[in-house]
């Protein structure tokens, strides 16, 4: 009962702190401060299903009725611009056309065990995305609102960490989807390995890298004092590594590291000889706190040695997926290999062939999915996304952390979870990164670079 205590209440916290800072700090509109808040929720609502399959989170609910609005706007307004309909034609044939129609086919032709519950939740899900994408695209906003996302997400994962870090220590389980025998297993062998607060490992390891890569653009915030900025920035930083590490993602950690000193290239590049101390004293501050954590905390240190550095390790995460040779054996298969098998449950196996294997690697989760057709598609749109966040970099500053946020997504890929993995393990991650790429794909940047240039002519 405590877990579910501490979660409800964690996560009710951090909803307000989010609205709070949307609403009084950025006068951003009641519904984009609501969405935007609930997108840093990690908790479902409840589940529809036994098991965390069945899990249904608020944005799902809220996708939904955006959903319904829009279908009304459109079929009761015959003068709607139809041209922004091109935005979503390559997500809606991914989310939601090519896994139905391979699911199918198989069913028709291969007769493949489908599953309607399963079916219909992914189906949602796809669906309330897009919805969520389609309100940030089409709706006008000034840049802030983009501003405002970031900051809220650099302080309201950190708390998320912070909470799951102090359970760790207490020794109190903090993952409600863990039973206490398992956790007692991972304590034992002194590692905070399942996550906390709904979050396992890889969506621990997959959350953190994304944001952890635009907390150094903190600093280019100028509504923050430089001391906010730089406490700011300490707290985040410290909380969100350490919480990667303790949670053993190693593809997390690589990753973030990766990413993060990107974004403090392009702050050091872009920002005044103030800024740039602040951020450099910060840098030390961090890696002094962390170092002496965990050089003074032995089963820390064990635990990071034994985890990350030892082959031994390494090879056990690699065998017990053995993503590879399942990719093999899917390819080899030319019933699947173009389209897919469609929606199937985790962890099915399908007429006894191990290529049906649910693995935690969206680059091979969609090859399985939607066969080579949609990893093409799916190769394009990523490429589609670049272009859109390159021409925001050439108009505003916003466009830098989207960029290295983007690349901690694509990075993680082939291991991990980006906009595509449907299960509820990396719903709200994707949840997070589709608002983001709402804002990149809003004409607001282009909108904003003529009305510079009008002012630039007048003068």
């Amino acid at each position: 009962m405590l877990v579910y205590t501490v979660s409800i209440v964690t996560n009710i916290f951090v909803f307000i702190v989010a609205t709070i800072i949307s609403r009084l700090m950025y006068k951003n509109t009641r519904l984009d401060s609501f969405i935007i808040a609930s997108a840093m929720i990690s908790m479902p609502l409840f589940r529809v299903t036994s098991g965390f399959a069945g899990s249904i989170y608020l944005l799902d609910i809220i996708g939904l009725c955006l959903f319904a609005y829009y279908f009304i706007r459109y079929t009761a307004n015959s003068k709607c611009k139809y041209h922004q309909l091109s935005l979503f034609i390559i997500p809606i044939l991914l989310v939601i056309v090519l896994p139905l129609f391979s699911t199918v086919y198989n069913n028709m032709f291969v007769h493949t065990r489908i599953d309607l519950k399963v079916i219909g939740l992914s189906v949602m899900r796809g669906i309330s995305y897009l919805s969520v994408l389609n309100y940030f695209i089409q709706h006008n906003r000034q840049s802030d609102l983009v501003e405002s996302y970031i900051l809220i997400s650099i302080i309201s994962f950190p708390i998320l960490c912070i909470v799951g870090l102090v359970g760790a220590y207490i020794g109190v389980n903090l993952n409600p989807t863990l039973n206490a025998l398992d956790y007692q297993t991972y304590i034992s062998r002194n590692e905070l390995g399942t996550g906390f607060l709904f979050l396992y490992r890889g969506a621990v390891g997959a959350w953190g890298a994304a944001i952890i890569s635009i907390t150094p653009f903190v600093f280019l915030i100028k509504r923050l004092s430089a001391p906010l900025k730089t406490g700011l920035f300490i707290i985040a930083t410290s909380s969100i590594f350490y919480g990667i590490i303790k949670s053993g993602s190693r593809q997390g950690l690589l990753i973030g590291v990766a990413t993060f000193l990107l974004a403090l290239l392009i702050v050091f590049i872009k920002s005044d000889m103030k800024s740039r101390m602040y951020s450099l004293s910060s840098i030390l501050i961090v890696f002094v706190l962390l170092s002496s954590i965990i050089v003074n905390n032995k089963d820390t240190y064990d635990w990071l040695i034994t985890r990350f550095f030892t082959s031994e390790s390494l090879s056990q995460g690699v065998e017990s997926r053995d993503t590879v040779k399942i990719a093999k054996e899917f390819l080899a298969n030319p019933d699947f290999s173009i389209i897919g098998y469609g929606i199937l449950p985790e962890n099915s196996i399908v007429t006894g062939n191990t290529a049906f294997l649910y693995v935690d690697s969206e680059l091979v989760w969609t090859l399985q999915k939607i066969g080579i057709l949609g990893v093409l598609l799916y190769a394009i749109y990523l490429i589609i996304l670049l272009l859109r966040v390159k021409n925001i970099i050439s108009v505003n500053w916003i466009g830098y952390p989207m960029l290295c946020t983007l690349l901690a997504g694509y990075l993680l890929i082939p291991g991990h979870f980006f906009i595509l993995h449907l299960p509820p393990s990396a719903t709200v991650i994707n949840y997070w990164y589709w608002i983001l790429i709402g804002m990149a794909s809003s004409n607001i940047f282009a909108l904003n670079k003529k009305i510079q240039i009008k002012s630039i002519i007048r003068v």
